[in-house]
């Protein structure tokens, strides 16, 4: 694919990744993305057969690579540990403004949203979702055996209930429109991690 080419399909996957975030999947028209990229239909088509195959994309490489550079990469670091983690909600708390706690989480979002409507998309979304769970899991079990946490904690329990309580965070301050309830919510989640230190 020509640069001309890729850079033409990037603009539409962040567009269209914005209109989702911001509107939902299926308020999302094409007629939106053409107007904000302003591209013909037969340029839309030349990259993307079908909106789902857009969504598809969106899901795969733009909320896929967001959730790698928050959550996930920084876990894969051979130091990474609890500590880690809690610089990254520490950072998620720092980060949050009142226009992303209102929009809430993409990756939430277009999961709830087409958990009953496209089976591909949501298949992509867990596995990104699963990807993060297991790296949370992973770096507590090391810390763990380096008796950096206690031996009677389920990391495997403790991972889903991470990532649960970080997406939970993110819809209540959604609902509430307003990020000092996400950070309240996430100051409660690095209480509970610290106290699992040993």
């Amino acid at each position: 694919m020509a640069m001309a080419e890729k850079a033409t399909r990037q603009t539409i996957l962040q567009v269209a990744a914005n209109e989702i975030h911001e509107n939902g999947f299926r308020a999302t028209g094409l007629n939106d993305i053409l107007s904000k990229t302003k591209l013909t239909k037969g340029a839309f088509y030349h990259h993307f057969k079908s909106k789902a195959e857009l969504g598809l994309a969106v899901a795969r490489e733009v909320i896929d690579k967001a959730v790698k550079e928050m959550w996930i990469n920084p876990l894969k670091t051979e130091e990474a540990g609890i500590d880690t983690l809690i610089n990254c909600l520490e950072y998620a708390m720092a980060a949050n403004s009142q226009k992303n706690v209102s929009r809430g989480c993409p990756l939430c979002n277009l999961s709830q949203e087409m958990a009953t409507q496209d089976q591909k998309i949501c298949e992509s979304l867990k596995c990104t979702t699963e990807e993060w769970r297991v790296e949370i899991e992973r770096i507590l079990k090391k810390d763990q055996e380096n008796d950096i946490i206690r031996q009677d904690v389920d990391c495997k329990k403790t991972s889903f209930f991470v990532i649960s309580s970080v997406q939970g965070a993110i819809g209540l301050a959604k609902s509430y429109h307003d990020p000092q309830t996400f950070r309240t919510a996430l100051r409660c989640l690095i209480d509970y991690l610290h106290d699992l230190k040993a």
